[in-house]
């Protein structure tokens, strides 16, 4: 199973530089691309055919949750600093 803590990092990364809109972009982006993987990717026409155990779909499950959480907060940071520079 690929690992998606180093993406989680960068997303993470980016964020704390300020990149807010670069960030926001990369969270929504993240989480559709999990969410495809957990609903869709395991109906795919594929050889071999793709799976996910059960522990690497609470992982995925647990990723999506904490992306959502930051994107939240990325979001409301974003809206704050731009009242403030109104």
């Amino acid at each position: 199973m690929f690992s998606f803590d180093f993406i989680y990092i960068i997303l993470q990364t980016k964020e704390l530089l300020g990149c807010q809109s670069r960030s926001i972009a990369l969270y929504s982006k993240a989480i559709i691309l999990l969410t495809f993987i957990l609903q869709e990717a395991t109906a795919l026409p594929l050889n071999p055919l793709f799976s996910l155990s059960p522990f690497n779909q609470q992982r995925i499950h647990r990723y999506i949750a904490n992306l959502r959480s930051h994107l939240c907060s990325a979001q409301l940071s974003g809206q704050q600093q731009r009242s403030i520079k109104n």
